[in-house]
Protein backbone atom coordinates (compact mmCIF):
# COMPACT_ATOMS: atom_id res chain seq x y z
CA UNK A 1 0.00 0.00 0.00
CA UNK A 2 1.56 2.74 -1.26
CA UNK A 3 1.31 6.76 -0.52
CA UNK A 4 2.63 8.95 -3.39
CA UNK A 5 4.00 11.24 -0.09
CA UNK A 6 5.99 8.45 1.26
CA UNK A 7 9.77 9.33 2.08
CA UNK A 8 12.01 9.38 -0.79
CA UNK A 9 14.76 6.49 -1.22
CA UNK A 10 17.99 6.92 -2.62
CA UNK A 11 19.57 4.31 -4.77
CA UNK A 12 20.69 1.91 -2.45
CA UNK A 13 17.74 1.61 -0.53
CA UNK A 14 18.60 4.47 2.15
CA UNK A 15 16.66 7.47 2.92
CA UNK A 16 17.78 10.75 1.33
CA UNK A 17 18.96 12.42 4.18
CA UNK A 18 17.95 15.95 3.99
CA UNK A 19 14.30 14.45 4.16
CA UNK A 20 14.44 11.63 6.83
CA UNK A 21 14.09 13.94 9.98
CA UNK A 22 11.00 14.91 8.86
CA UNK A 23 9.31 11.64 7.42
CA UNK A 24 8.91 10.61 10.80
CA UNK A 25 6.95 13.45 12.57
CA UNK A 26 5.03 14.54 9.72
CA UNK A 27 1.31 14.49 9.34
CA UNK A 28 0.77 12.92 6.00
CA UNK A 29 -2.28 13.42 4.27
CA UNK A 30 -3.13 10.41 1.99
CA UNK A 31 -6.11 9.54 0.19
CA UNK A 32 -5.78 5.74 1.52
CA UNK A 33 -6.48 7.56 5.07
CA UNK A 34 -9.14 9.47 4.36
CA UNK A 35 -10.98 12.54 6.99
CA UNK A 36 -13.13 9.64 8.26
CA UNK A 37 -11.78 7.30 10.35
CA UNK A 38 -14.68 5.79 11.78
CA UNK A 39 -14.10 2.53 10.15
CA UNK A 40 -10.30 2.01 11.28
CA UNK A 41 -10.91 3.30 14.74
CA UNK A 42 -13.47 0.94 15.20
CA UNK A 43 -12.15 -1.98 13.60
CA UNK A 44 -9.38 -1.24 15.71
CA UNK A 45 -11.04 -0.40 18.75
CA UNK A 46 -8.98 2.64 19.29
CA UNK A 47 -9.08 6.40 19.32
CA UNK A 48 -7.53 8.36 16.28
CA UNK A 49 -6.42 11.60 16.12
CA UNK A 50 -8.27 13.92 13.70
CA UNK A 51 -5.05 14.07 11.60
CA UNK A 52 -2.59 10.80 12.58
CA UNK A 53 0.83 10.28 11.38
CA UNK A 54 1.66 7.91 8.34
CA UNK A 55 3.14 6.00 10.60
CA UNK A 56 0.26 5.76 13.44
CA UNK A 57 -2.03 4.31 10.01
CA UNK A 58 1.02 2.12 9.03
CA UNK A 59 1.27 0.15 12.36
CA UNK A 60 -2.22 -0.15 12.88
CA UNK A 61 -3.02 -1.45 9.46
CA UNK A 62 0.46 -3.56 8.75
CA UNK A 63 1.70 -3.63 12.48
CA UNK A 64 4.56 -6.02 13.37
CA UNK A 65 3.75 -9.08 11.75
CA UNK A 66 3.46 -10.27 8.16
CA UNK A 67 0.15 -9.43 6.49
CA UNK A 68 -1.35 -12.03 3.74
CA UNK A 69 -3.71 -11.71 1.50
CA UNK A 70 -4.10 -14.83 -1.02
CA UNK A 71 -6.48 -13.35 -3.50
CA UNK A 72 -7.45 -9.51 -4.37
CA UNK A 73 -10.76 -10.57 -2.63
CA UNK A 74 -9.17 -10.91 0.47
CA UNK A 75 -7.45 -7.42 0.01
CA UNK A 76 -10.66 -5.51 -0.86
CA UNK A 77 -12.29 -7.68 2.32
CA UNK A 78 -9.97 -6.61 4.57
CA UNK A 79 -10.09 -2.81 3.10
CA UNK A 80 -14.22 -2.99 3.48
CA UNK A 81 -13.66 -3.53 7.26
CA UNK A 82 -11.45 -0.20 7.69
CA UNK A 83 -12.14 2.09 5.28
CA UNK A 84 -15.23 3.61 4.69
CA UNK A 85 -17.17 3.08 1.44
CA UNK A 86 -16.75 6.01 -0.13
CA UNK A 87 -12.94 6.35 0.54
CA UNK A 88 -11.88 2.75 -0.72
CA UNK A 89 -10.31 2.99 -4.00
CA UNK A 90 -9.61 -0.96 -4.13
CA UNK A 91 -13.28 -1.25 -4.33
CA UNK A 92 -12.81 0.58 -7.88
CA UNK A 93 -10.54 -2.68 -9.55
CA UNK A 94 -12.95 -4.47 -12.46
CA UNK A 95 -13.49 -7.77 -12.04
CA UNK A 96 -11.39 -8.22 -14.95
CA UNK A 97 -8.27 -7.06 -13.63
CA UNK A 98 -8.71 -8.74 -9.90
CA UNK A 99 -9.30 -12.33 -12.45
CA UNK A 100 -5.62 -11.77 -13.97
CA UNK A 101 -3.85 -10.63 -10.01
CA UNK A 102 -5.82 -13.50 -8.63
CA UNK A 103 -3.80 -15.81 -11.32
CA UNK A 104 -0.44 -14.07 -10.62
CA UNK A 105 -1.25 -14.30 -6.58
CA UNK A 106 -1.69 -18.25 -7.51
CA UNK A 107 1.46 -18.62 -9.50
CA UNK A 108 3.35 -16.39 -7.09
CA UNK A 109 2.35 -19.09 -4.43
CA UNK A 110 3.36 -21.68 -5.99
CA UNK A 111 6.90 -20.50 -7.11
CA UNK A 112 7.18 -19.58 -2.93
CA UNK A 113 6.01 -23.08 -1.45
CA UNK A 114 6.50 -25.47 -4.67
CA UNK A 115 3.71 -27.28 -2.69
CA UNK A 116 1.07 -30.16 -3.66
CA UNK A 117 -1.88 -27.85 -2.93
CA UNK A 118 -0.21 -24.76 -4.68
CA UNK A 119 0.29 -27.04 -7.50
CA UNK A 120 -3.07 -28.48 -7.67
CA UNK A 121 -4.43 -24.77 -7.34
CA UNK A 122 -2.28 -23.29 -10.12
CA UNK A 123 -3.39 -26.22 -12.45
CA UNK A 124 -6.80 -25.61 -12.11
CA UNK A 125 -6.21 -21.88 -13.27
CA UNK A 126 -4.47 -23.48 -16.52
CA UNK A 127 -7.67 -25.91 -16.73
CA UNK A 128 -10.20 -23.29 -15.95
CA UNK A 129 -9.39 -20.42 -17.60
CA UNK A 130 -6.87 -21.75 -20.34
CA UNK A 131 -8.37 -25.08 -20.86
CA UNK A 132 -5.38 -26.61 -20.41
CA UNK A 133 -4.78 -30.28 -18.91
CA UNK A 134 -1.00 -30.31 -18.76
CA UNK A 135 1.18 -28.80 -16.22
CA UNK A 136 3.47 -26.21 -17.29
CA UNK A 137 6.25 -24.59 -15.04
CA UNK A 138 5.35 -21.06 -14.64
CA UNK A 139 8.25 -19.54 -16.48
CA UNK A 140 6.65 -21.72 -19.58
CA UNK A 141 3.14 -20.83 -19.05
CA UNK A 142 3.83 -16.77 -19.00
CA UNK A 143 6.18 -16.69 -21.53
CA UNK A 144 4.32 -19.23 -24.02
CA UNK A 145 2.57 -17.32 -26.97
CA UNK A 146 5.39 -14.54 -27.62
CA UNK A 147 4.60 -13.80 -23.71
CA UNK A 148 0.75 -12.59 -24.05
CA UNK A 149 0.20 -13.89 -20.50
CA UNK A 150 2.73 -12.24 -18.84
CA UNK A 151 1.50 -8.94 -20.67
CA UNK A 152 -1.55 -9.54 -20.06
CA UNK A 153 -0.47 -9.68 -16.23
CA UNK A 154 1.25 -6.63 -16.02
CA UNK A 155 -1.49 -4.83 -17.97
CA UNK A 156 -4.03 -6.12 -15.15
CA UNK A 157 -1.80 -4.30 -12.62
CA UNK A 158 -1.32 -1.21 -14.20
CA UNK A 159 -5.30 -1.72 -15.23
CA UNK A 160 -5.68 -1.72 -11.68
CA UNK A 161 -3.53 1.42 -10.43
CA UNK A 162 -5.78 3.58 -13.37
CA UNK A 163 -8.56 1.94 -12.39
CA UNK A 164 -7.60 3.50 -8.20
CA UNK A 165 -6.02 6.54 -9.55
CA UNK A 166 -9.93 7.48 -12.27
CA UNK A 167 -11.52 7.21 -8.67
CA UNK A 168 -9.46 9.86 -6.58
Amino acid sequence: MGCPDRQAVEPGGQPQSSRAPQAANRKVECPLFPADHSKLSEYFAVSLPSNPSWNLCHALIIGDSYTDFRSFGDLKGYSKRILPEGSNPFLQVSAAHTTKIDEVYKIRNYLSHYSAASGRSLKRVYEDTYNMHNFLEPGQFVLAYNARRLWAYFDAFAGASNDMKAWY
